[in-house]
């Protein structure tokens, strides 16, 4: 299958919306970036879009999720801008910075830049915590099952609100307050968007702020095609550590998000199967907004 960058906008309301830019097919390659919030989550290849991003979140170490990483890395510092933060789980630290090294080894013999230090490390590594994207949001990692130690994310945004004792002033009451010192207003914080990565679905039932995050991007490696020796079972993908279109169906009550956006569909679906699957889900979910980023679906509705 050719690479291709492909482009899913998705409204959150009426006043806000993000960009998912990339591509995701089982198998082959995931790599979503999300320019308004300056990250990327998982690099199974490298893109223009991805290099200007300075937070990559790595779900878990097979290489189609984490393969192109040491370019991302090589490619920013040719650029001479911020090093960039890589997030992952913890087992994956030793066996990248290894590999690292070995790349090192051989651009050693390219000559672009006879002055480039090729000792230096170009990437920062955290494993736990929260890590912040902005001025008011932050983002922190959640454990997954997958065949491999594996984690999502969530990206929580907090909003400064009025307190209700305050809510009938003027506005030149509240500004008097606030050169007084009272503290006028409060912290809510919103699970904004939450990355799932490779993981069965038991690795987000329990956990409420994936299910009610307002974007919810969905790996859903298999679906149902009709056919009757299909071997891609809800049993298989629960071998496999995926997640499997039954499993979504067994489990729709406990989705409370705005919008779903379905990723990582196995290679061997053909267009129509996806649309047809699109068009199930929506039917389930259908006080969702439901949207499907895949190269195959988005090229068979744009035509």
């Amino acid at each position: 299958m050719e690479v291709s960058i492909d482009t899913l906008v998705v409204d959150i309301s009426d006043k806000e919306k993000i960009t998912l830019v990339g591509q995701s097919v089982a198998g082959l390659r995931t790599n979503i970036v999300i320019p308004e919030y300056s990250i990327v989550f998982d690099i199974g290849v490298c893109s223009h879009q991805s290099t200007n991003q300075p937070v990559v979140c790595v779900s878990h170490g097979h290489a189609d999720h984490i393969g192109a990483l040491h370019l991302h890395s090589f490619t920013r510092s040719m650029m001479k801008v911020d090093l960039p933060t890589y997030y992952m789980p913890i087992e994956c630290v030793d066996s990248f910075n290894k590999s690292y090294e070995s790349y090192k080894c051989l651009n050693k013999g390219i000559s672009i830049n006879s002055s480039h230090d090729w000792m230096r490390q170009f990437y920062n590594i955290i494993t736990k915590g929260s890590l912040p994207l902005c001025s008011n949001m932050f983002i922190k990692p959640f454990k997954t099952i997958h065949r491999v130690p594996s984690q999502g994310y969530i990206i929580y945004k907090e909003i400064k609100k009025l307190k209700p004792e305050y809510l009938g002033l003027t506005g030149k009451e509240i500004v008097a307050l606030k050169e007084t010192g009272v503290e006028i207003s409060y912290t809510v914080t919103i699970n904004q968007l939450a990355f799932s990565g490779d993981t069965t679905i038991e690795g987000i039932l329990d956990k409420p702020d994936v299910l009610g995050a307002k974007v919810l991007i969905l790996e859903c490696t298999y679906i149902h095609t009709g056919e009757v020796d299909n071997v891609d079972t809800p049993d298989e993908a629960i071998n496999r550590g995926h997640i499997h279109e039954q499993h979504i169906i067994d489990h729709a009550d406990k989705f409370m998000n705005q919008v779903i956006v379905f990723t990582h569909l196995s290679q061997r679906y053909k267009a129509q199967e996806i649309v047809e699957f699109q068009k199930r889900m929506a039917e389930k979910f259908q006080k969702m907004n439901i949207k499907i980023f895949d190269t195959r679906y988005i090229h068979s509705i744009n035509g």
